[in-house]
Order: structure tokens, then sequence, then C-alpha cells
């Protein structure tokens, strides 16, 4: 009778058990270690381009970036690796736990020390993070309760302005949104409705060139 041997297994409960074998765990290691080096690599090859950067003339660093094949065609990954590296004092500390990616690498250099001190609290950086894992803490941090919309109708004609005040106006109202009065809009002195194809024609008046409208929750 043939029987296998197998060491350092582990089996979960549950109905439908898995089997993961020694050799399965050893392999799991390996790539986890290589996750590691390969997010500390990012943080090495961040610090070496803001060096490079700091230490070297403009002429020098722009022949710097073509021998690392990041021209200006990469402009992108280059800032990218600036923030990471300006961030690299506080992702020293989770160096283990750190991604291997450099945009998600650069999306938690980002964050404010406020919002990456709630992130880190929350338990959220681990190797198998995502950028879109930061998505509730970077709204959170940059989308104000309230923002003013200014819409410049220098390019209309006189009616197009008039038109396009009654249609900003609808949507004001449609979603609370405030227009605000003191910007002096001048309304026609009147306006009639043409009722065959409900559109509007100006009779006499003259309006701003800009209208201001505060939104908010």
């Amino acid at each position: 009778m043939k029987v296998n041997i197998m060491t350092k297994i582990t089996t979960p409960a549950g109905a439908n058990q898995v089997v993961i074998t020694a050799n399965v765990i050893a392999f799991v290691d390996q790539y986890k270690v290589s996750v590691r080096k390969t997010a500390e690599s990012i943080l090495e090859l961040a610090n070496v381009v803001y060096n490079a950067e700091n230490a070297l003339s403009k002429v020098d660093f722009t022949c710097f970036r073509e021998q690392i094949g990041a021209d200006k065609s990469k402009d992108s990954y280059i800032k990218k690796l600036r923030v990471i590296a300006k961030a690299s004092a506080r992702l020293n500390e989770f160096r283990g736990s750190l991604p291997a990616s450099y945009t998600t690498l650069y999306t938690l250099s980002s964050l404010s020390e406020e919002i990456f001190t709630q992130v880190v609290a929350d338990d959220v950086i681990n190797p198998q993070m995502t950028a879109n894992a930061l998505a509730k803490y970077i709204v959170t941090e940059s989308t104000p309760n309230d923002c003013l919309v200014t819409l410049n109708l220098k390019s209309l004609k006189d009616f197009e302005k008039n038109r396009a005040l009654l249609a900003i106006e609808s949507v004001c109202e449609k979603f609370k949104i405030e227009l605000k009065s003191q910007l002096k809009v001048q309304v026609p002195v009147e306006i009639k409705q043409l009722s065959d194809r409900g559109s509007v024609a100006v009779i006499a008046g003259e309006m701003t060139d800009e209208l201001e409208m505060a939104m908010g929750e």
C-alpha cells in the first residue's frame, strides 16, 4: 500500500477544506519577500531621483533623466517618485507592509499627516493594498463642504446671457444652490416668453459677464 505523507500542512475549517502544502507555503513566503523588496526598491529609486534633482544642475538632471529612460515624456513618473521621496521618512516605518506599486505609494505619500495617521490607525497599509483603498480618505481630505463656482459669460451675446441666466436660476432653484445676489446682476427690464417655441426674447436690459454660485451640503 502506497502512503503519501505531507508535512507542515494547514487545513482551514469548512466544508470544502483546502490542503496547503509546505511547498506552497515556501513559494508564498518567497513572493512576500519579493513584494517587500520591490516596495523598498521603489523607495530607494525615489530617493535617488530626488537626490539627483537636488544635487545636479538642470542640464545635468535632464541628462540624468535621459540616461535612465525618463525624459520629458515621463514627467508624471518623476513627479510621483519625487512625492514618494519626500514622504520616505514616514514610509520607512512600514517598509515590511508597503505595496509594490509606485502609483499606490504615491497616493499614500500624497496624504496629509493627519489623514496618513488615520490610515495607519485604520490598519489599511498592507502589501496587497491598492490606491482604491485610499479613495475614501482622499475624498475626506480634498473635498470641502462648500465650493464656489464662477461662470464666465463674456463670450455670449446679450440675449444668450439672459437665456443662460434663466437656465442657471432654474438649476439653482431645483438643487437649492445659492446664486449670489451681491454681484449686481441686472435682470432685463422685460423678458417675453415665446410660447410657440418655449424660447425667450430680451426686450431691454444688461447684465454683468460673471455669475457666482455657492454650493454646499
